[in-house]
């Protein structure tokens, strides 16, 4: 459920730089990682999971990227 999740935000986003296969790939990946290790509980898995799923709407949103931008 979690990995089709990641991959149903990432391909919501019309940026490049997350939605191309080896960012897919790499999120993909450490949730995997995430989710099969022993020394994480399930509450720790949980919130990585809502951390990835943050970072790919935030840095997935066009609007928000180009108002980061202009703030510099």
């Amino acid at each position: 459920m979690h990995e089709e999740i990641l991959e149903i935000e990432i391909n919501k986003t019309p940026m490049w730089e997350i939605n191309n296969p080896r960012v897919s790939k790499l999120l993909r990946g450490i949730l995997e990682l995430v989710l099969e290790s022993k020394n994480l509980d399930h509450d720790q898995k949980e919130e990585v999971f809502n951390i990835l799923i943050s970072l790919v709407k935030i840095y997935g949103d066009p609007k928000l990227i180009k108002r980061d931008n202009n703030d510099c």
